[in-house]
């Protein structure tokens, strides 16, 4: 592990000042986020579904952008800055998995059967969508 890492993790305050100074300055949180990526990753895991997750899961993007977000709404009041930014990545990772169960359970209500039995797939759905406007809009022609 990092020393800055382990030296900000056992003496909070030093960190908490260096966000509080380099909120809005965009060159130096990429630094700080680079250095976190241990923590963020940790977080990620800790929060997911799978056993296992690296940099090109959605999860760790998630993770990324809501690390970045605590950067920019951190204040002294809100405690140790880990604490705050372990708490915000669990909360956009649980937005994150609410948001694709919705999605999921959208694109699985499309998968209905049709008057002959047969499943129709998305491809059909949209056809026969197509189809009916296509006609409606026939028939305001007449």
């Amino acid at each position: 592990m990092d020393r800055q890492l382990v030296k900000d993790i056992i003496f909070p305050r030093a960190l908490n000042q260096r966000v509080l100074r380099i909120q809005n300055r965009e060159e130096e949180i990429d630094p700080l986020i680079s250095e976190y990526k241990p923590f963020i990753l940790a977080t990620a895991r800790r929060c997911s579904y799978k056993s296992y997750i690296t940099e090109q899961d959605d999860e760790y993007s998630v993770a990324l952008m809501a690390f970045a977000e605590a950067v920019q709404a951190y204040r002294k009041d809100k405690g140790n800055f880990l604490s705050f930014a372990k708490r915000l990545i669990r909360m956009r990772c649980i937005d994150y998995y609410r948001k694709n169960k919705r999605e999921e359970e959208g694109l699985a209500s499309l998968d209905s059967a049709g008057d002959d039995g047969r499943e129709n797939s998305l491809i059909d759905i949209q056809s026969m969508k197509h189809y009916a406007e296509a006609e409606t809009a026939r028939n305001r022609a007449l």
